[in-house]
């Protein structure tokens, strides 16, 4: 599934550069919203986590099989073109087999529409905010998949 694209290989090679890596983990941030990215992975590396993004499901497959060093959490968008947050869902959990997943999505229904390795992460409707993130990150990372 690598792909080589000059763009994960930077978000990789930036983020294994990155001077607080480690600090209270590493979160793989999966939306195809450049806004939503944005604004959650500021929101993370506020509260000390380091964070690498991928713009859609193939991007994060190569970012999962590219980075070296662990994934604590994934935070997936469900509702992506393409592939979506399920299908990438079930390849990165073989590719991460334990990594604990959190699905987030601005749809109503996506809570419904989640299957296979998403069903069973927690999820966190859009559109959210900084605390709300960060609880629902800090619950997952904890254990807690509940809703």
């Amino acid at each position: 599934m690598l792909t080589g694209n000059k763009r994960t290989t930077r978000l990789v090679e930036h983020a294994t550069n990155d001077p607080r890596a480690g600090t209270l983990g590493t979160i793989l941030v999966v939306d195809d919203d450049d806004g939503v990215r944005r604004v959650t992975r500021r929101t993370l590396e506020r509260r000390g986590y380091l964070v690498v993004e991928a713009a859609s499901g193939p991007e994060a497959l190569d970012v999962a099989s590219e980075f070296d060093g662990p994934i604590d959490l994934v935070i997936m968008d469900i509702m992506m073109p393409g592939m979506t947050g399920n299908q990438a869902s079930y390849h990165l959990a073989e590719i991460r087999p334990g990594t604990p997943l959190l699905c987030v999505s601005g749809r109503p229904d996506a809570s419904e529409v989640r299957f296979g390795v998403a069903a069973r992460a927690a999820f966190l409707p859009k559109p959210f905010t900084p605390d709300q993130l960060a609880s629902a990150v800090e619950k997952v990372l904890q254990g807690d998949t509940a809703p």
